[in-house]
């Protein structure tokens, strides 16, 4: 067997010319022979594999001339002829196959090459899966024409689907359809695409994918499967939460009380320290219910100390513009309602953000007869700031009228700002009237403060 002689191999020319003279039917009865002789002939597994690649080769160029005359069946049986040559194809080879053929065509390609899928080499696969997505993707998924992506990836594709990605799948389908074949997908169907090995370090396709994979309950399936994966990166957190953010907050009015725990407490909690702003003060946002803005306020609670204090101060500003919003001031207040008259009004709706509230946000909310609501339950972080704008409000704040109103400043703040008084010693002239030195001596003198703190306040004119 002249196929099988190592000089023979060797030389590229001789080897051409022999394997011309097989027809492509009877490849596969020759390749046989071959092997039987290879082996006699002790050749190398190198010197196999270059019989193989030559006779491959020397067969597909041969036909190449006649590919643009091909029916599907031609393919098929092509490929069936070729099947044990099929470990040695490479991108050389499929770049010969025209451009403009058929669907079917195609379809008969992919199903022949993943039939050989798992006698196929890694290099051999992962010419075969680039050069399916290149001719799809140039073809603006002609052959896609179901409303099903995953249905159109299991034709055209087959077993090689398996090496999608991320960023592939993003540049596979056109832009203006990624909204409606994304959308198509079951969550498990993205989730594994998303979760393979090494998790997506394209951060803008992850991004991309779930912004455009609307539907809140399938979002919410594919969340639960990525926050299982360890060893995140910032990059990625910040990816998924861009793109999941805009259908959250368009859902976020109509989630139940069960739903917003489970999104801000469990799905979303990981990637809430990188929000920012502009996710924040959205029409959105700053139009949602009163249990939806309650819900997102804790959980932006939670993570206070995750943000800078120029975050912290931003997000303030978007909590007091949604509560002080035109109408009934402030937004979520109703005496006739048991979740909205709490006694922790101010830790429900600004938390510790109120520690970034100033003198005049202050005086808006005293103005709207609400303030007193909730300070019995601010903790010791947020009394101190908030005792201190009583004394910078321009004009000066009369204790004297407020403790008299009952309308006026709640006790327990008047109590959290007597203890800062007492901490500035004589300083506190500076800052307060003397009529009001003098009432806060009687104050003390009752015993209604002091006693808060263990001693009593002391006044020094």
């Amino acid at each position: 067997m002249l196929l099988a002689k190592p000089e023979v191999i060797a030389n590229g020319t001789m080897l051409k010319k022999v394997v011309l003279l097989i027809p492509p039917k009877n490849v596969t009865k020759f390749l046989n022979a071959a092997m039987s002789a290879a082996n006699k002939a002790s050749l190398t597994d190198s010197q196999i594999t270059a019989l193989n690649v030559m006779i491959l080769t020397a067969v597909w160029n041969k036909l190449s001339s006649s590919f643009s005359h091909f029916i599907p069946l031609d393919w098929k049986r092509l490929f069936q002829d070729l099947r044990v040559l099929l470990p040695s194809i490479n991108s050389t080879h499929l770049q010969l196959i025209p451009a403009n053929i058929s669907c079917s065509s195609y379809q008969e390609i992919a199903t022949a090459l993943s039939n050989a899928y798992t006698e196929l080499t890694e290099s051999a696969q992962d010419s075969i899966y680039k050069y399916l997505l290149a001719v799809h993707r140039d073809s603006t998924l002609k052959c896609c024409t179901g409303s099903s992506l995953t249905a159109f990836l299991d034709t055209y594709f087959v077993k090689f689907s398996s090496k999608l990605t991320a960023e592939d799948l993003v540049a596979l389908i056109p832009s203006s359809q990624l909204s409606q074949k994304i959308g198509s997908m079951q969550p498990r169907e993205l989730r594994d695409i998303l979760i393979k090995p090494g998790y997506p370090s394209n951060y803008t396709a992850l991004e991309t994918l779930l912004r455009n994979y609307e539907d809140i309950d399938k979002i919410g399936t594919v969340l639960d499967g990525l926050n299982q994966q360890v060893n995140r990166t910032n990059g990625s957190l910040k990816a998924v939460l861009n793109g999941v953010w805009p259908s959250f907050v368009t859902a976020l009015s109509s989630f139940n009380s069960s739903s917003l725990d489970q999104w801000l407490k469990k799905r979303l909690q990981t990637h809430l320290p990188l929000i920012t702003p502009s996710q924040l003060n959205t029409s959105e946002i700053l139009t949602t219910n009163c249990l939806a803005f309650r819900h997102l306020v804790k959980a932006l609670n939670i993570h206070y100390h995750d943000y800078t204090v120029e975050m912290q101060r931003s997000i303030y500003i978007i909590l007091k513009n949604y509560l002080l919003q035109p109408g009934d001031q402030p937004k979520c207040y109703n005496q006739s309602d048991e979740d909205q008259n709490s006694t922790a009004w101010f830790l429900d709706h600004l938390g510790k953000y109120l520690t970034h509230c100033t003198g005049e946000d202050l005086r808006a909310f005293r103005d709207s007869q609400q303030l007193a609501a909730g300070v019995e339950q601010i903790d010791r972080d947020t009394q101190n700031p908030c005792s201190d704008l009583l004394w910078d409000l321009e004009p000066p704040l009369s204790l004297l009228q407020s403790w008299n109103d009952s309308h006026g400043f709640p006790q327990a703040l008047f109590c959290a700002s007597v203890s800062v008084i007492c901490k500035m010693g004589i300083r506190i002239f500076t800052y307060i009237l003397e009529d009001d030195g003098h009432q806060l001596v009687h104050i003390c003198k009752e015993g209604t403060c002091c006693k808060r703190d263990g001693g009593c306040f002391y006044y020094r004119h």
